[in-house]
């Protein structure tokens, strides 16, 4: 896979192949629009990790972008959702000036949990059906998080 170098977060599947690369932000209030000025950032400078999945994760919003084959041109994200219920167990401790370190943590410690420990009952059909209805969950359930921090 090329371009991963530039993720926060990678996850791999059961077969040891990089599926998810995450960049972390930790700018509140965003939106779609904006999600779609940062995605075309890394298509126009070609850091856009080649890989099935690419989550763009604010703490108030993450942003899912799915591949089939190759990597698309379209800046829309494929998927979003308000994260609370995904970060909740993790994020409580925190404040709103979370750094983006901290935030680094935070989602690799939500994603190793998913990761290891599978979809949690306190989740609603909503958010189930975010990480199931986008092959996400399949995609990297068994497998491994990899952080990087500076």
């Amino acid at each position: 896979m090329r371009n991963v170098d530039v993720a926060d977060i990678t996850v791999r599947d059961k077969n040891d192949q990089i599926v998810l690369a995450v960049m972390v932000h930790r700018k509140l209030n965003t939106s779609e629009a904006w999600a779609e000025g940062y995605y075309q950032v890394f298509v126009e400078l070609g850091q856009l990790p080649q890989v099935h999945f690419f989550l763009l994760a604010t703490p108030d919003r993450f942003y899912l972008w799915k591949y089939d084959q190759k990597l698309p041109e379209i800046m829309k994200p494929t998927y979003s959702i308000d994260p609370t219920a995904f970060l909740k167990p993790h994020y409580n401790r925190f404040s709103s000036s979370i750094g983006k370190e901290s935030l680094i943590l935070v989602v690799d410690n939500w994603l190793d949990r998913l990761v290891h420990l599978g979809i949690t009952s306190d989740l609603s059909p909503k958010e189930r059906e975010w990480l199931v209805g986008s092959g996400l969950f399949d995609s990297i359930a068994g497998g491994r998080s990899v952080i990087k921090l500076a």
